[in-house]
């Protein structure tokens, strides 16, 4: 009866190395797009020119701690918040644990009108925000006009903006829509977050459960296309950079990238 289980335990022992072999090799091919880089964070902005800023995950007053990518690491910024984004310009716009807006600028932080949820700035520097107070579909939207918040018809529980200045909003079902001449359209189902680059490329996190938090998707010409990885919060700018459950900081590493292979493997419509 020895021999037996010495056959036996040698296959098994086989079949982990072979299974450890095969999730390695998953794993190199899920970051080979993405570039690991120092820190940690729980929320990510990026502008139109590249300057990134994150949420650390520390505890201070009015959320997490506030740090600046400085090419090479992450330089500590006084203030606390819990959602960024970036303006063209490369200053940040935050928002803290009590739903305060501020703006960074040479005299330090400027505290904004207005109690919000989330912010979006789009390349073009159009600002717009998930105000607080419910509404259907999650909370009420807002643009800002440059000295307060302007109220615009429609509800969502998270936002971005496009280089044209349009908003993109998820609700609170998970339902992706545009606005465009004044009117919501629908682009999406299942939605957990979205950006949108430079160049109008848009990027989205699925409701879908994978390593490191939600799937993620690239907008194609033929519906989303799956990029390998998983990730809780991302921003783009030029390139887009995501967070994922670890708190782990990645950036996308466009030259790596072949949109015809992505495109056959990992199509995937909504």
């Amino acid at each position: 009866g020895i021999l037996p289980n010495l056959v036996s335990t040698e296959s098994q022992m086989t079949s982990r190395v072979l299974l450890a072999l095969l999730l390695s090799v998953i794993g190199s091919f899920a970051h080979a797009q993405w570039e690991l880089l120092p820190g940690t964070a729980s929320a990510i902005g990026v502008g139109a020119r590249g300057d990134a800023w994150v949420i650390g995950v520390d505890q201070v007053e009015g959320g997490h701690s506030i740090y600046r990518w400085a090419g090479n690491d992450w330089q500590i910024v006084p203030g606390g918040a819990v959602r960024i984004d970036v303006d063209p310009q490369g200053s940040p716009w935050v928002v803290n644990s009590f739903g305060n807006v501020l703006r960074l600028g040479p005299a330090g932080w400027q505290l904004l009108p207005g109690l919000v949820r989330d912010i979006g700035i789009g390349a073009n520097g159009a600002v717009w925000a998930i105000g607080v107070t419910p509404t259907a579909g999650g909370y009420m939207i807002y643009r800002w006009n440059g000295r307060d918040w302007d109220l615009i018809p429609g509800g969502g529980v998270a936002i971005d903006v496009d280089p044209r200045g349009n908003p993109w909003v998820i609700n609170d079902a998970g339902d992706l829509f545009r606005l465009e001449r004044g009117a919501w359209q629908r682009v999406s189902r299942r939605a957990a977050a979205v950006t949108i680059a430079n160049d109008g490329n848009v990027w989205m996190l699925g409701r879908q459960n994978v390593p490191g938090g939600y799937s993620v998707f690239r907008q194609g010409e033929n519906g989303w296309v799956k990029v390998p990885g998983g990730a809780v919060a991302l921003s783009a700018g030029p390139t887009p950079w995501l967070v994922n459950s670890d708190g782990q900081i990645y950036r996308w590493q466009q030259q790596r990238q072949n949109r015809r292979q992505q495109g056959k493997a990992w199509q995937e419509r909504f």
